[in-house]
C-alpha cells in the first residue's frame, strides 16, 4: 500500500531548484536537498526517482520561470532597445539580493562534463533557445533597416549568448551592477 503524498510537489521542486542554484549541481547533496525540501528520502525517490531526475525537473522549473524574461526579444519595434531590456532584466535578476547568485543553467553548464546526457541536452536546449530568439530578433532588425544588413546574426547572437552567461559568472566577482549595464550599452552601440 503506497502512502498518500502530503506535500505540495511544486513547492518542494522550487525548494530543490534553489538548493541546486545556490550550491551547484555537484555541491547539492541529497542531505541538503532533503533538509530544504522537508521531505523524507523515500518520498524524494518515490516522487522524483533520483537526483538526476530531480535536477532535470528543477532546471525545467527554472527555465519556465525565465521564459517570460525572454518575451521581450519578440518585440522588434526597436531591436537594440529590446536586447537592452532583455539584458537589463537579466542583470537585475543577477543582482537581486533575494535570489541566489548566478544562474542555475550557467552553473550546471560549468559542471556539464560529468552530467547525464539528459541534463546535457536540457542545458544545450536552454542555450539554443536564447540564441534562436536573438537570431530571430536580429534578422527582423536587419529586415526593417534598424541594424546593418551585413552583420552576421548568428555570430552576434552567439556573442550575446556568451555575454549573458558571462554576466552570471563575472557578477560573483564584480558587484557593480552599473558596470554590466554600461558594458551592454557599449556592445549595442557596435551593432
Amino acid at each position: 500500500m503506497t502512502r498518500t503524498r502530503v506535500f505540495d510537489r511544486q513547492k518542494v521542486l522550487e525548494k530543490a531548484m534553489l538548493v541546486f542554484w545556490r550550491k551547484g549541481v555537484d555541491g547539492a547533496s541529497i542531505a541538503d536537498l532533503l533538509k530544504e525540501m522537508k521531505i523524507s528520502r523515500s518520498s524524494m525517490y518515490e516522487t522524483f526517482g533520483n537526483k538526476d531526475n530531480l535536477l532535470l525537473e528543477a532546471i525545467q522549473c527554472y527555465m519556465d520561470a525565465r521564459n517570460s524574461e525572454r518575451e521581450v526579444l519578440n518585440d522588434s519595434r526597436d531591436v537594440r532597445l529590446s536586447i537592452m531590456r532583455y539584458f537589463q532584466n537579466h542583470i537585475d535578476r543577477v543582482f537581486n539580493e533575494q535570489a541566489p547568485d548566478g544562474c542555475l543553467i550557467t552553473s550546471t553548464a560549468a559542471a556539464i562534463d560529468h552530467q547525464s546526457s539528459l541534463i546535457q541536452d536540457v542545458v544545450e536546449t536552454s542555450f539554443k533557445d536564447i540564441e534562436r530568439s536573438l537570431i530571430n530578433l536580429l534578422e527582423k532588425g536587419k529586415a526593417s533597416g534598424q541594424i546593418d544588413s551585413k552583420i552576421d546574426s548568428k555570430k552576434w547572437a552567439f556573442l550575446l549568448l556568451n555575454l549573458h552567461h558571462s554576466i552570471n559568472i563575472t557578477s560573483k566577482i564584480n558587484h557593480n551592477k552599473e558596470d554590466f549595464i554600461e558594458m551592454m550599452k557599449h556592445v549595442l552601440e557596435l551593432l
